[in-house]
């Protein structure tokens, strides 16, 4: 793949990858773990090895949410988890950092996909814990019912209704209709 074609790709599954990214990033992380410094790293290790995706094996957005989680994980051990639980720290999503350092899109592209993706995190972000988690495991992740029902305890028809009922309730959200597909 030429960097041209990377960069098309990358542009294309951004928006789901910082999403990604900000869903994964535990509120009282934030100050100190950045989902932006995830996505930057990301796009450096999926640039230095783009030889090695296979488009027969996943999707490029699902290879690079695989990169993402490596880097996800290696950030959160190198946090001060216990420096974090005794300051204070706001658990809002920063649009501002959100929508910061994109990449190769034109000006007009960015800022209406920026603000499509603001919206969209301002809507999420109100959401309890485990939506924010389906969304990112369902939606953006795109694993299985019965994945993540594994990963949860619970069986995959329970889970599947609850994320039918999920995306039911999504419908009336434009932002996460247009971000996440949802009919």
């Amino acid at each position: 793949m030429d960097e041209t074609e990377f960069n098309q790709r990358f542009a294309e599954a951004e928006p789901q990858l910082v999403g990604w990214c900000h869903l994964r990033v535990p509120p009282a992380l934030r100050s100190r773990l950045y989902a932006e410094a995830v996505v930057q790293e990301c796009w450096i290790r999926a640039r230095r090895g783009c030889a090695d995706f296979d488009p027969a094996r996943a999707s490029f957005s699902t290879w690079l949410i695989a990169i993402a989680r490596n880097v996800f994980s290696e950030s959160l051990r190198r946090v001060d988890v216990t420096r974090v639980r005794r300051d204070a720290f706001d658990s809002q999503i920063d649009a501002a950092r959100a929508t910061a350092g994109r990449s190769t899109l034109s000006l007009r592209g960015r800022l209406a996909r920026e603000e499509v993706f603001v919206r969209l995190l301002e809507s999420v972000q109100g959401l309890p814990g485990e939506e924010q988690e389906l969304i990112a495991r369902l939606g953006i992740e795109r694993a299985t019912c019965a994945q993540v029902a594994v990963s949860w305890g619970m069986s995959e028809e329970a889970l599947s209704k609850r994320w039918q009922r999920l995306r039911e309730r999504l419908k009336g959200t434009p932002e996460v209709q247009q971000f996440l597909g949802v009919d």
